[in-house]
C-alpha cells in the first residue's frame, strides 16, 4: 500500500496524542466512537478484550487524525470499515499517512457536507450497464430500483459486505492501484456478472433492491 501510494516510509508521522487529538475533534468522537464500538466482526479472531479494546482505541485515532489535519472533509458512517483494514494491514503509524492519501484521492466525494456528490457517483452505474448490457440496464431502469443499493459497497470498498480479510485486502490492493472511479465499475461488473439472477427476478423495486443488495456478499462472489 505503501508503494502504491508513494509514501515514505521512512518519515513517518508521530503516533498522536489521544486526549489533545479527542479534545480537538469532540464534534466527530461520540459518532466515531459509537461505529468502533460496532465493528467487532472487523477485527481478527481470537484477540483477547484488552487486544480489542487497544485496536480500536487506535481506530478511533487514526480516524480523528485524519479528521484533524482535513478539516473541510466530513466523517460518514462506513468510513471506518475502511480504517479498519488498513490499520490491520499496516499498524498504526503507517496506516495515517496511507488512510490519509487514500481519503484525499478517492473519498473525498463522500465527506462532502451534503449527500449530492454522492449521489452523482452512485449515478455514473447506469451509464456504465447501458453501454455493456443495455437490456439490463432497461430491466434496472423499469424496476424503479435507483442505484443506493451500491451505497455501502462504495463508503466501505466493499469491506461492509465482504468479511474475508485477505480477498477484502485484494480488492484494496486493486482499487488503490486504479483510477478513484473504479469502485464504480467494480460494482458494475458484480451486476453484470449476475445478471441472469437479477433478470431472473420481478421486476418491482421492493424485489429487485433485495436481490442487489445480497449481490457483494461472500457466497455471490466468483471464487478467487
Amino acid at each position: 500500500m505503501a508503494t502504491i501510494l508513494n509514501i515514505d516510509v521512512n518519515s513517518l508521522p508521530r503516533k498522536p496524542n489521544r486526549e489533545e487529538l479527542r479534545e480537538k475533534q469532540s464534534k466527530d468522537l461520540n459518532q466515531v466512537q459509537l461505529d468502533v464500538d460496532r465493528c467487532l466482526s472487523r477485527l481478527p479472531d481470537g484477540l483477547s478484550k484488552i487486544q480489542q479494546e487497544v485496536l480500536q482505541d487506535q481506530l478511533v485515532d487514526l480516524i480523528l487524525w485524519v479528521l484533524a489535519r482535513n478539516e473541510g472533509l466530513n466523517y460518514y458512517q462506513g468510513y471506518h470499515d475502511i480504517a479498519i483494514t488498513i490499520l490491520q494491514v499496516t499498524g498504526l503509524r503507517l496506516a495515517m499517512p496511507v488512510v490519509e492519501k487514500l481519503t484525499i484521492d478517492y473519498l473525498q466525494d463522500f465527506m462532502q457536507p451534503t449527500m449530492e456528490s454522492t449521489k452523482h457517483v452512485l449515478a455514473l452505474i447506469y451509464p456504465i450497464i447501458k453501454e455493456v448490457d443495455p437490456f439490463l440496464h432497461d430491466f434496472l431502469l423499469r424496476s424503479e430500483v435507483g442505484s443506493f443499493f451500491a451505497l455501502s459497497w462504495l463508503l466501505t470498498w466493499y469491506g461492509h459486505v465482504i468479511k474475508n480479510m485477505n480477498r477484502t485486502c485484494r480488492i484494496y490492493d486493486f482499487l488503490l492501484a486504479c483510477h478513484p472511479v473504479m469502485p464504480i465499475y467494480l460494482a458494475t461488473e458484480i451486476l453484470i456478472y449476475r445478471r441472469e439472477q437479477i433478470l431472473d427476478t420481478d421486476c418491482d423495486m421492493p424485489s429487485v433492491h433485495h436481490v442487489l443488495t445480497s449481490l457483494a456478499k461472500e457466497e455471490n462472489l466468483p471464487d478467487e
